[in-house]
């Protein structure tokens, strides 16, 4: 009898240590999505010049911050960006719990911001203005 207290009591503690972790990542997830509007901002310059790359050709520290942070995001497209000084940061879209993000980071896979695009997949900002 003692044993089955035991095994039961040691079950129900695993459980609850779960599931105290799983809502301590989910919060922290939330804390993430919180956009960094003034890092991004300063990442925006007139002289920056835009290369778009596969996400694939990523420096892997970036890779891994955003898999790290954004579990099973899917990484949709990246741009390569140089500044007028020569430094690099990188821009990645992604869609994650079906919400598009852009993420910028710098080389070295310091995150720098984040721009929330919409939660309907639909990212692109042409107006029809043709009367139809």
């Amino acid at each position: 009898m003692n044993k089955i207290i035991s095994i039961l009591t040691t079950l129900a503690l695993t459980l609850f240590l779960f599931a105290c972790n799983q809502d301590m990542n989910n919060n922290q997830s939330e804390t993430v999505k919180a956009p960094n509007k003034e890092a991004a901002a300063a990442t925006n310059s007139a002289d920056d010049k835009e290369r778009e790359i596969s996400p694939s050709e990523l420096p892997d520290v970036i890779k891994m911050a955003i898999q790290n942070t954004y579990a099973g995001a899917e990484m949709l497209e990246a741009d390569e960006v140089t500044r007028a000084n020569g430094s690099i940061y990188y821009d990645v879209e992604i869609r994650h719990k079906d919400q598009r993000f852009e993420l910028m980071y710098e080389s070295d896979g310091t995150f720098l911001g984040i721009e929330e695009e919409g939660d309907d997949g639909d990212d692109d900002d042409d107006d029809d203005d043709d009367g139809e």
